[in-house]
């Protein structure tokens, strides 16, 4: 069990429950395989109500060429608004053990004033040591209006936590340790899920504050919109967009792959500026911005429960979604690409003024480099034979990678404010 939270009136899921609680379990389960019979109770003021465990989305599960033996679940409860009242814990009984658990109940989203904005859940990262990637990231970001973000972690270098603290005391940024999922019989259990179940962070992040709307959005991703007035920042342009299609649950941008135009890195950061793009064959579902009055759950480029077919997607000559990977934005690309611009000039200014800012508090430890090596040495399908594993195996990179940075472990703060719980 990860955690478990009362749903803003406003959001989609309300009009089915009003607890809404995440957990992590074999693909294949008692839950899934009986729910009329295997189920969960809440228990509340002397009453139960129950609560059958859903799936998100099993794609990985039925990988023939992984081994992805968990995935991320749902539960929902109808329970009375009435008796969630200033609650802080939930009893938790399975109906077939007659298990109990203790849970904390997260209702402080319910409990406050929507959001009028975006909320981007940036997914798990894991061993990340690239400053000036988050930099730009955090930078771009700072030029929007209406913007809140909240970035998941589970290693990162101690440079790149300093720094984001930084952004942290501005109140828009937040920082999330994501904790390690507990052993099994001695066994350690997250090679054989995705993405060590980033849909749970996701999801948890949706339903932790009341928001507008929500983004999942890594940190080498942008949106680059093409009009004449740059004043128009990323959620205007989203509310206008909804306005012309009200009924749909989310608007999606088109992504499309980047390398930088001139890749000498610089204190100028004048290749930070201009783009060269070309379209990106790979993900083709591309990003989108949700109504939380329109989805109950978010996945990483679309909905889940959603198809592309009944997602709107925003004509690319009117916006898109640059994704910079570190393995692709420094390499030199031939031929002829169109090119945008991420920073203005006087966007710049203000990049380089807010460095100058950063490495003073920092005490001169931003370098000026664009890392990679820790990418480089994430390899792991040449590590692990995937038949094998789902498609990660975090202790194994360790022996690696611990070694090349002073990493920060999320499982080391003094104050993790979820765990996972075994049920």
């Amino acid at each position: 069990m990860y955690s478990f939270h009362v749903i803003p009136t406003s959001y989609y899921a309300a009009k089915f429950a009003t607890v809404k609680g995440f957990l992590i379990a074999y693909c294949s389960n008692k839950y899934t395989k009986n729910p009329k019979k295997e189920f969960l109770l809440a228990k509340v003021n002397g009453k139960s109500y129950r609560g059958v465990v859903r799936p998100m989305k099993l794609t990985f599960c039925e990988q023939k060429n992984m081994n992805c033996q968990l995935e991320t679940f749902y539960v929902n409860f109808n329970i009375p608004r009435k008796y969630l009242d200033n609650k802080q814990n939930l009893t938790i009984v399975d109906y077939g053990t007659k298990k109990k658990g203790i849970f904390k109940l997260y209702s402080g989203a319910a409990r406050s004033k929507q959001f009028n904005g975006i909320t981007l859940c940036v997914p798990t990262l894991y061993w990340y040591n690239n400053w000036l990637q988050m930099f730009f990231f955090l930078e771009y970001w700072r030029k929007q209006s209406n913007i809140q973000i909240v970035i998941h972690y589970r290693s990162m270098s101690s440079t790149v936590i300093k720094m984001i603290n930084l952004y942290v005391k501005h109140g828009n940024v937040f920082l999330m340790p994501t904790p390690p999922l507990p052993r099994q019989n001695g066994r350690d259990i997250e090679p054989f899920i995705f993405g060590f179940g980033s849909k749970i962070y996701l999801n948890s992040c949706m339903y932790s504050r009341n928001t507008k709307y929500v983004l999942a959005m890594d940190p080498d991703e942008y949106f680059h919109l093409y009009h004449k007035d740059r004043r128009e920042s990323v959620f205007d342009f989203v509310e206008n967009e909804f306005k012309k299609v009200p009924h749909t649950h989310s608007i999606n941008f088109a992504n499309y792959k980047v390398s930088y135009r001139h890749r000498k890195i610089t204190p100028s950061f004048k290749f930070s500026q201009k783009l060269l793009i070309s379209k990106d064959t790979i993900n083709k579902e591309g990003k989108s911005v949700v109504r939380t009055s329109k989805v109950g759950l978010i996945g990483y480029h679309i909905p889940i429960g959603k198809t592309p077919k009944t997602t709107y997607r925003v004509d690319t000559n009117r916006g898109i979604v640059l994704h910079a990977r570190s393995n692709y934005i420094m390499r030199k690309i031939k031929g002829k690409f169109p090119q945008v611009v991420v920073f203005d000039d006087n966007e710049l200014k203000n990049v380089v003024k807010h460095y100058q800012e950063l490495k003073k508090e920092l005490g001169g430890e931003l370098k000026i480099e664009y890392d990679i090596k820790i990418a480089n040495s994430l390899k792991t399908y040449d590590r692990v034979d995937t038949k094998k594993i789902c498609s990660f195996d975090y202790e194994s990179s360790r022996k690696y990678i611990e070694k090349l940075e002073d990493w920060v472990h999320a499982e080391d703060q003094c104050i993790m404010e979820r765990l996972f719980i075994p049920f």
